[in-house]
């Protein structure tokens, strides 16, 4: 499972000298957010990994079960980049499920 959010990923900054008025600009490719998950098939209690990029640096970051369940907490690097393991619950029932990491700050999932 690979998710990837909608974000624009090209800015452009622009500088415009006060007393000059002469101006510069630049763009910058900011990758989109990513979060996978493997193996995407697991029974009850079978280890997960996880890993995801594009979160804020160091930010705390929820992992979460079917969007009501919250597995644990984990760090991002200083570069957003998240890495673990999450357990499938005991209870879950057989059938698809939705596992995602969503960070506290930038709300990015």
């Amino acid at each position: 499972m690979s998710q990837r959010a909608s974000h624009h990923p090209r800015h452009y900054i622009k500088a415009t000298g006060v007393s000059s008025h002469l101006s510069a600009s630049v763009a910058v490719n900011v990758p989109a957010p990513t979060f996978a998950i493997t193996p995407l098939a697991a029974a009850p209690r079978q280890q997960l990994t996880l890993s995801g990029s594009g979160l804020g640096a160091y930010e705390t970051v929820s992992i979460l079960w079917d969007a009501a369940t919250t597995l644990g907490t984990t760090k991002a690097n200083s570069h957003g980049v998240v890495s673990g393991h999450i357990y499938v619950p005991a209870n879950a029932p057989g059938g698809s499920h939705v596992a995602l990491i969503k960070g506290t700050k930038t709300g990015i999932n």
